[in-house]
């Protein structure tokens, strides 16, 4: 919160003659976005310290603001903004985020498709949605890369990054799990895209 904070801060000062008019922050999920309360419990070891903390009053107590202070998914800001970028309001698009957990968001015209297109799933959120033994969080994001490195070499490694790294170097067993990867994330995707009637499909993330 405190880097948080002195975030905001400098912001704010960079900007001496503009009043801002409204914050927004983009958190991932578990979040009360309405409220501004984190629900990080530690399931998928994000943000596990801020669990039940009031954010908005935090942030307002800190700055001594009245201003409005919102909240959004990530993947949804992310999406959003690339939205921006096809200059065409009539196109439905899926938007992803491949990081440390699996971010997604359908949108048309700036507005979610998952409010008002009952094809669109649980809220168009597609983490938790059953794939193979698990969920899809647990196929597509970098733990789930990392998992698999380990059970094709016994080796633990401490990022994607080094994986990637091991492609360059021609390692096999490496490039074959990208290859996999990136197979397994088109043929889901080209599940939701043909469901749901997608004409974009915009990839984001760390990975």
């Amino acid at each position: 919160m405190e880097v948080l904070i002195k975030l905001i801060q400098q912001c704010m000062a960079s900007q001496p003659d503009q009043k801002p008019l409204a914050i927004c922050l983009a958190f991932p999920g578990a979040f009360d976005y309405e409220n501004g309360i984190g629900l990080y419990d530690g399931s998928n070891k994000k943000f596990e310290k801020l669990y039940g903390l009031n954010i908005r009053e935090t942030l307002a107590t800190e700055l001594q603001t009245n201003i409005p202070i919102f909240f959004c998914n990530d993947a949804l800001s992310f999406s959003l903004g690339e939205y921006e970028q096809l200059h065409n309001a009539g196109i439905n698009m899926m938007a992803i985020t491949l990081g440390s957990g699996l971010g997604s968001s359908f949108i048309n015209d700036y507005q979610l498709l998952s409010l008002s297109d009952e094809s669109i799933p649980n809220n168009g959120e597609l983490y938790n949605w059953p794939y193979k033994a698990g969920v899809a969080e647990d196929y597509f994001s970098s733990k789930a890369l990392l998992r698999l490195y380990f059970e094709h070499t016994g080796i633990q490694i401490e990022g994607v990054k080094a994986i990637k790294e091991h492609v360059d170097n021609q390692e096999q067993k490496a490039i074959h799990l990208f290859a996999d990867f990136g197979t397994d994330l088109g043929i889901f995707l080209l599940h939701w895209s043909n469901q749901c009637g997608i004409k974009a499909i915009v990839i984001g993330g760390s990975i």
